[in-house]
């Protein structure tokens, strides 16, 4: 049976495949300790809690006007589960 490619150039092949594989992946880059910058920033926090606390506050006046008033609505925006006890009785 005849083999397509010569047995000289399958030798070359795989001593190439060999040394390829033989040399160490290249280190990744190191940071500059100069430009670090921390992932959170206080401000960008500061801004996400004033965020979901005016959505919290948002519910919280929809709840109060579709229920009439009569919903227990926390002055911090808590839910009326955390209310008072006996603040959140079943409402008819």
């Amino acid at each position: 049976m005849k083999t397509i490619v010569p047995n000289g150039v399958l030798a070359i092949v795989l001593v190439g495949c060999l040394f390829a594989c033989a040399s160490s992946p290249p280190a990744p880059p190191q940071p500059d300790e100069s430009t670090r910058q921390p992932v959170n920033s206080s401000v960008g926090i500061e801004l996400e809690t004033c965020e979901a606390r005016l959505a919290n506050s948002r519910l919280a006046l929809e709840e109060a006007t579709r229920y009439g008033g009569r919903a227990s609505v926390a002055p911090s925006g808590a839910t009326a589960s955390c209310a008072a006890p006996g603040a959140g009785a079943a409402v008819k």
